[in-house]
């Protein structure tokens, strides 16, 4: 059985069930334009890539097959 690091440590009630990008929605700095990729390095089962287009910033992608839901990625995201 797998258990992420947060429910482990603060119990299952304390892991939201939504993805990372649809949580952040609009505020999503990646798909405003910014630089950033925190939810993607913070995801131990890489269920967060990033696209790469020419000219633009790389958008962030959910695997909703590898995503656990652990909310490792909520707790580093700055939006």
């Amino acid at each position: 059985m797998s258990v992420s690091r947060r429910a482990f440590l603060f119990g299952a009630s304390a892991v939201p069930q939504r993805h990372a990008v649809s949580v952040a929605g609009e505020r999503c700095l990646a798909l405003s334009g910014v630089v950033c990729r925190n939810c993607g390095d913070a995801c131990d089962t890489r269920a967060i890539q990033f696209l790469y287009a020419t000219g633009g910033v790389p958008r962030p992608v959910v695997d909703a097959q590898r995503c656990t839901a652990c909310g490792d990625c909520l707790s580093v995201c700055p939006a």
